[in-house]
């Protein structure tokens, strides 16, 4: 019994923070380790506040999804242009990244929407 007083108590607490939380800045770093070097991206963005805290966060997954998405993309184009990588490499990472974020997108965003955001 008193172990379930705990979860409730600490989903009370988890329920009273997320409750605070805005988020408001998101921030998303690659790399991509070859023979030739290591290649870096980093990428940061603002979010602005949604009216409801539960499409805050949601807004605030989506953004980070896509914007993890481009960092990557990013690493590998860098990777790339100083000839670290094939073009056939640099195509197949991408497609696996658009194809992966679609993945996790389509279980925050309803379908119609996930190829709009990420088109």
């Amino acid at each position: 019994m008193k172990d379930k007083e705990s979860l409730l108590r600490i989903k009370e607490f988890i329920d009273q923070t997320r409750d605070k939380m805005t988020i408001t800045s998101i921030r998303s770093r690659r790399e991509v380790e070859t023979d030739r070097g290591v290649f870096v991206s980093e990428m940061e963005t603002e979010i602005e506040s949604s009216e409801t805290k539960p499409e805050n966060l949601r807004d605030a997954q989506i953004a980070y999804l896509l914007l993890s998405m481009e960092t990557s993309i990013g690493a590998w184009k860098s990777a790339l242009s100083e000839s670290a990588i094939t073009v056939t490499t640099f195509e197949t990472k991408v497609k696996d990244l658009k194809k992966n974020t679609m993945a996790h997108l389509s279980r925050l965003i309803p379908k119609e929407e996930e190829k709009e955001k990420i088109a």
